[in-house]
């Protein structure tokens, strides 16, 4: 297979060879292997990575959606009207299921606790709620008094980051999360700075902030340290990191297109830059897969960039007066989830 003459033979039907190497890839990382090989020799064109919308649903009644998180078989999406609307994959995409509203303000950030099969809510009511997730509903079971307004979320068995109104991050341990409430004491960290999107990886907090700086803080010993330094204002204006997501040892950072990349790829274990995407968008939302970088732009526009060559590869038109403010990747990765500012839900699938 890694001949030369292999690689040719395999071109005619590499879009039927990827899709059951996809498939495959969920049982066994050779096909992941496989795949790398087949890309060696062949670009990472659209057709090969070709989406089609599966649906669109208009939620505008309920303002914007703000977030979104994929669990099993299952889409949960929070709007600024305080809903969150439960969605099923069974049959036709984005069934929806259940419609709850018990926050009394916006839901800005969904997540999931796989362990215990939990969903929590972040909401500018200055709450987060905890929800069992069974066949057909959610249910409440624990709210907690946050003292400020959530405008981010991020947890994990133990711990819960979020994103207060004004400067740090706040963080505490759940020391009996399943069982009573989140007892712990909430800590304010890296207090100096404005921070606007988090990622939490392996007891690391990574920070995205007002002025352009990233931190990575270690939790344990709340210890900070800078991955990036912050800039001035340019002609007045700020340049926020807007997204950041964490991806088999690289750190992808959204900025705005002042400097003219966009989106910076770093590695976490040194800090150095290994890439840029110079796209010329503004990046409010991202996801990265094992293959794509999936950028949720102002313009209403979804991008797609190649993991390996970091090269472009499609763009998906969502609408034209919008901005893509959440997504969400499927467990498979089939499946892309967009969130808009005119309230739209839609979903992408590999085609």
């Amino acid at each position: 297979m890694c001949t030369s003459q292999g690689l040719r033979d395999l071109t005619s039907s590499l879009k039927d060879v990827l899709k059951g190497l996809r498939e495959l890839k969920r049982s066994t990382p050779l096909a992941f292997e496989m795949m790398k090989v087949l890309f060696d020799g062949q670009d990472s064109s659209a057709e090969l990575w070709n989406h089609k919308q599966l649906v669109e649903v208009d939620c505008s009644e309920n303002g914007e959606v703000l977030s979104l998180v994929c669990f099993k078989d299952k889409i949960f999406s929070g709007h600024s009207d305080g809903t969150i609307k439960v969605w099923t994959g069974k049959g036709s995409i984005l069934h929806l299921i259940q419609e709850v509203q018990e926050h009394t303000k916006a839901v800005t950030s969904l997540a999931i606790l796989a362990a215990g099969e939990r969903l929590c809510s972040g909401s500018l009511d200055r709450t987060t709620r905890v929800w069992s997730i069974s066949d057909d509903t959610i249910d409440c079971i624990q709210v907690h008094d946050m003292k400020d307004q959530v405008q981010n979320l991020v947890i994990s068995n133990n711990i819960s980051c979020f994103i207060p109104h004004g400067a740090g991050v706040k963080a505490r341990i759940n020391r009996q999360f399943f069982v009573h409430s989140w007892n712990g004491v909430s800590k304010l960290l890296n207090s100096s700075k404005h921070v606007k999107c988090l990622a939490l990886v392996q007891g690391r907090l990574y920070c995205g902030c007002q002025d352009s700086s990233i931190q990575e803080i270690d939790l344990a010993t709340e210890t900070v340290c800078t991955i990036q330094g912050g800039s001035r204002k340019l002609l007045g204006k700020s340049s926020p990191v807007h997204a950041i997501q964490v991806h088999g040892g690289l750190l992808y950072a959204a900025t705005s297109c002042l400097d003219g990349a966009a989106v910076k790829i770093l590695n976490t274990s040194d800090y150095s830059m290994v890439g840029s995407l110079p796209i010329t968008s503004e990046v409010r939302a991202m996801v990265v897969s094992s293959e794509l970088i999936y950028l949720g732009c102002k313009k209403g526009t979804v991008e797609m960039w190649g993991r390996e060559k970091q090269n472009r590869i499609d763009t998906l038109q969502t609408g034209t007066n919008c901005k893509v403010l959440c997504m969400a990747l499927d467990a498979d990765e089939e499946v892309l989830v967009v969130g808009t500012s005119d309230g739209q839900v839609q979903a992408w699938g590999l085609s």
